[in-house]
């Protein structure tokens, strides 16, 4: 078999001299790959798809449609790019990952475990998306955020900084999510805005619905709070009401 055919004996697509494809890896009639890119193990390249740079595609991966992976980044495992999405920088997408439609991921980022990027949605900077979440819409997730478990981000929403959002949260437009922190230890909150408008906040594998809960008494993990603890959380759930305060004027006033 030459590098012109793929292993069902079908023509593959442009290849470029300086790029590699494995004997193994399946390249469409329609797809392309150029640059000093790599497309090795049993991945395929398809559709319109276009790998090039210094990319690598392998594993069990899939690049269809009209994909575009390129520069430095890496597709692998079991993930699927397709649509128009891009991938690109440093970016990684693996496990059983998807990243489709118009969406981008871009710098350092990195989409994994069974996390969906989609829609017009950009993940960017050193941001993790992973478990079973997604992003979608025009949603934004940058810098060193993470957003996991369940976790949605979507219409608008823009999470950055090290902004943390997991379990069920649902973060929607048009609202930003950035971590705020207070006490010793020091105890680490995120306050995001809820699908209905109000504020969530999580603390530790806490998550409570509504900034003005009731504090949970209960430190996650280490038994009940002692009077250090409930006195610690007490001024962080006061800083945290006025920063909400703080944030609902500024939107008030734009």
């Amino acid at each position: 078999m030459t590098n012109d055919t793929n292993p069902d004996g079908t023509r593959r697509g442009f290849i470029a001299e300086t790029a590699y494809v494995a004997p193994t890896a399946y390249v469409g009639p329609n797809a392309q790959v150029g640059g000093s890119a790599r497309v090795y193990g049993d991945a395929r390249v398809d559709g319109n798809a276009r790998v090039y740079g210094a990319a690598q595609v392998y594993g069990d991966a899939r690049v269809d449609g009209n994909a575009r992976v390129y520069e430095g980044a890496r597709v692998f495992g079991n993930a699927r790019v397709f649509g128009n999405a891009q991938v690109y920088g440093n970016a990684q997408v693996y496990g059983s990952a998807e990243v489709f439609g118009n969406a981008r991921v871009y710098g350092s980022a990195r989409v994994f475990e069974d996390a969906r990027v989609f829609g017009d949605a950009r993940v960017f900077g050193d941001a993790r998306v992973f478990g079973t979440a997604q992003v979608f819409g025009t949603a934004q997730v940058g810098e060193n955020a993470r957003v996991f478990g369940n976790a949605r981000v979507f219409g608008n929403a823009q999470v950055f900084g090290t902004a943390q959002v997991g379990g069920t949260a649902a973060v929607s437009a048009p609202r930003h999510a950035r971590t705020a922190c207070a006490g010793s230890g020091p105890l680490l909150w995120t306050i995001y805005r809820t699908q209905d408008g109000g504020w969530g906040l999580r603390a530790g594998c806490a998550t409570l619905e509504d900034l003005f809960a009731p504090i949970d008494l209960i430190a996650p993990d280490h038994g009940p709070a002692t009077e250090e603890d409930i006195f610690e959380r007490k001024v962080t759930l006061h800083y945290l009401r006025e920063l909400a305060r703080s944030v609902d004027r500024r939107e008030g006033s734009e």
